[in-house]
């Protein structure tokens, strides 16, 4: 019964994990599909991003676009706000988007606190 149990709780972790993975994936490709680099380095969207929940503030969706030397570029559902990155995502050779979920990331104010 306790082998059961384990295996069945393996299995949907698994399944859950896989499915956001997919999910991640699919709002990262889109992402960059619908995004160039402009004449001074900063990044633009050719169009608004699929998902909805991305332009709603405070949706629990959330991105952010951040480069070296480059302005942070901000989901619109992030507001007011900016997500923290991890050390080893803001140095000077990092550029990249992180998207990212409320529960994946935790949300600081812009101004620091």
């Amino acid at each position: 019964m306790v082998g059961g149990g384990y295996a069945l709780d393996r299995v949907l972790s698994r399944t859950i994990e896989a499915n956001f993975d997919d999910q991640l994936e699919r709002v990262l490709n889109g992402m960059i599909a619908a995004s160039e680099i402009g004449p001074e380095g900063e990044v633009r969207f050719t169009r608004p991003p699929a998902d909805q929940r991305f332009l709603e503030p405070y949706s629990g969706a959330y991105f952010q676009i951040s480069g070296a030397g480059q302005e942070t570029f901000p989901s619109r559902s992030l507001w007011d706000r900016q997500l923290r990155a991890d050390q080893r995502h803001t140095t000077s050779s990092c550029t990249g988007a992180t998207a990212s979920s409320s529960r994946a990331s935790r949300c600081g104010s812009s101004s620091g606190t």
